[in-house]
């Protein structure tokens, strides 16, 4: 993400350090051919920028309330995602790529489908800001993580709140899931000050 209303995709050489790979993408650097598109839509700053899995399509969040999704080989804009009411920090795409969830100042997260752009489930139950949201490894849950010092599991497919981590005592930044995950198995999240909690959500 950038601290302007703009983003780079860039070939960045292998030996580039990442001093240099952050200024270019700031725009206050040089040299300028590594640029291959620039992503511009937006009307504030984008936060957060997330490729799908099979790098054909890139997803992007922005103070705007809105997300874009984009072709990352054109740059072209496919669709602008409308519905949160306030900033939308993040936006991440499902292990297929078929669905993107987005977070937002909002107390809301929010499923989309790629391919229409149409909105398909509000996540709604938090009481403060969401900061950001995984999806499961199969795609079937999506866990989200909010200033309300909870972490939520979330049914993908219909939107229903599965289940509320709850313990923390302060702000909860992230969430997500083990690489091995059954609905049966545990989780981690991510908690200020650094604290790191397993979840079992069987319990």
């Amino acid at each position: 993400g950038t601290f302007n209303d703009a983003l780079r995709l860039a070939n960045i050489p292998p030996n580039s350090t990442p001093d240099r790979l952050f200024h270019y993408l700031r725009g206050t650097g040089q040299p300028t051919n590594y640029c291959l598109h620039s992503l511009r839509g937006h009307t504030k700053d984008v936060f957060a920028v997330h490729f799908s899995p099979d790098g054909s399509r890139v997803v992007t969040a922005s103070y705007d309330g809105t997300a874009g999704i984009w072709d990352a080989h054109t740059g072209a804009l496919l669709h602008t995602l409308r519905g949160h009411t306030d900033a939308v920090f993040s936006a991440r795409f499902s292990p297929d790529g078929s669905h993107v969830v987005t977070t937002s100042q909002d107390s809301t997260a929010k499923i989309w489908d790629t391919n229409t752009g149409t909105l398909l489930q509000t996540l709604t139950g938090h009481t403060d800001w969401v900061l950001s949201a995984h999806f499961s490894p199969n795609g079937s849950h999506v866990v989200t993580a909010s200033y309300d010092g909870t972490a939520r599991i979330w049914d993908a497919n219909t939107g229903a709140l599965i289940r509320s981590l709850v313990g923390h005592t302060s702000d909860v930044f992230s969430a997500h899931f083990s690489p091995f995950f059954r609905p049966s198995q545990d989780m981690r999240t991510l908690s200020f000050p650094h604290t790191l909690a397993p979840m079992d959500l069987t319990s």
